[in-house]
C-alpha cells in the first residue's frame, strides 16, 4: 500500500467515525427513537459484531486474505443503497 491511499482510507474511517455521532441524532430527533431503542440497537450491533467476527475469522482461516476479499469485494454492491425516506 503506498501512502497517498493510506492517507484517503485513514480520511474516511476518521470521517466514517465522526458521523456515528449524528446518527444517534437523527435516531433520537427524525426517528423519534427512546433512548433504550437506541441503546438495544447500540447492543444488538455489537453482539452481532462479536458473533461476526468469529464467523469471518474462521473463514479467513479457512480460505486466506485474499479469496475472501475477492468474494466480497463482488458480492457487497449487490446490497445496494438502503433507502429509508418517507
Amino acid at each position: 500500500m503506498n501512502f497517498p491511499q493510506f492517507i484517503r482510507f485513514a480520511l474516511l474511517w476518521a470521517f466514517a467515525v465522526i458521523s456515528a455521532h449524528f446518527f444517534h441524532h437523527y435516531m433520537l430527533v427524525d426517528l423519534k427513537f427512546s433512548y433504550t431503542l437506541i441503546s438495544l440497537y447500540t447492543m444488538l450491533a455489537a453482539v452481532a459484531d462479536f458473533i461476526g467476527m468469529g464467523i469471518l475469522g474462521s473463514f479467513f482461516d479457512r480460505f486466506g486474505n485474499r479469496a475472501i476479499i475477492i468474494v466480497t469485494r463482488w458480492w457487497l454492491p449487490c446490497t445496494g443503497p438502503v433507502d429509508i425516506q418517507q
